[in-house]
């Protein structure tokens, strides 16, 4: 990876960011669902998918998946997969969850691909992604390439700097 790309991403690697990005760990059942409730992007998941149906859902950025715990709560059937590039927090997320499927990706260093080479499923049928664009070096490449991997949607947040 070249010099610029991994300073640009070097904070993603220390246990500060694992800290800040596992507040909802200590939520319990009832403030983890209301917490998760409250935004738009869950509650469109809410409306278009059923909590019975059986559907894969990638998670790109996952950090320490808390996600994965509300889905196992509130949708048991879907399959979860989540991503992220750093490793301390997807170490975080494997001992807390070590039965979801988490995988380490590289930071983008290059226009597309990026999440292929990971050993990610090559499509999902739900593909979340929250406040990940506005950090990459290829935004562009990289929306196209989340629109191109969820097979019925795609929720993605989207924070300019």
């Amino acid at each position: 990876m070249n010099a610029a790309i991994e300073s640009w991403y070097e904070d993603w690697q220390n246990t500060e960011h694992v800290r800040l990005f596992d507040f909802r760990s200590v939520l319990n059942v009832t403030n983890l669902i209301r917490n998760y409730e409250s935004f738009n992007d869950i509650r469109m998941l809410r409306e278009r998918f059923d909590r019975s149906t059986s559907h894969s859902l990638l998670e790109v950025g996952c950090a320490t998946a808390e996600l994965y715990r509300y889905l196992c709560l509130q949708y048991p059937n879907f399959r979860y997969y989540g991503c992220d590039i750093s490793k301390p927090a997807i170490q975080r997320a494997r001992d807390k969850y070590p039965q979801a499927e988490l995988f380490v990706v590289e930071a983008q260093t290059k226009s597309s691909g990026y999440l292929s080479t990971a050993g990610l499923p090559a499509g999902a049928d739900i593909v979340f992604s929250k406040d990940v664009v506005h950090h990459q070096t290829r935004p562009l490449e990289f929306v196209t390439e989340l629109l191109d991997m969820g097979k019925l949607a795609v929720f993605m947040r989207c924070r300019t700097r």
